[in-house]
């Protein structure tokens, strides 16, 4: 297990965590989940953007697992018969109070010591970094 690519994950997390949580509790519009990034989109459509791709991520980097944690999470994949087979996940939007914890959860499923590859870890990471400045 790489510990500084698992370290750096967990320091991601961390601060989405803290990020997303005084979003969604603001009551000032421009430091809220809907304030508008330079690219017209809402914080809230960035967040639930790096879900689907951290579900997809999850989901290819080990089906068996992914699809257990997706059908106790409440997200919709793939694997579904009705579904088509490159088809993207979906999260559910549960709403503002757990999307915070939507984000852990698929982030930590990409975290080594629950048996994603070093590739996957840093793939995550890298979507995390990306959302955290997004945010900002």
């Amino acid at each position: 297990m790489n510990t500084d690519a698992a370290a750096g994950l967990h320091e991601e997390i961390r601060r989405l965590r803290i990020r997303i949580t005084s979003l969604a509790a603001s009551p000032h519009r421009e430091h809220s989940l809907d304030a508008l990034s330079a690219d017209g989109r809402t914080r809230r459509q960035a967040i639930r953007e790096a879900l689907s791709s951290l579900a997809a991520l999850s989901l290819a980097s080990c089906p068996i697992r992914s699809t257990v944690l997706m059908a106790a999470t409440g997200v919709h994949t793939a694997s579904a018969p009705e579904a088509p087979a490159a088809s993207v996940p979906t999260v559910p939007d549960l709403g503002d109070r757990v999307i915070a914890d939507q984000l852990v959860v698929l982030l930590l499923d990409c975290a080594p010591e629950y048996g994603a590859n070093p590739a996957v870890t840093e793939k995550a990471r890298a979507i995390a970094v990306q959302l955290r400045r997004e945010l900002a």
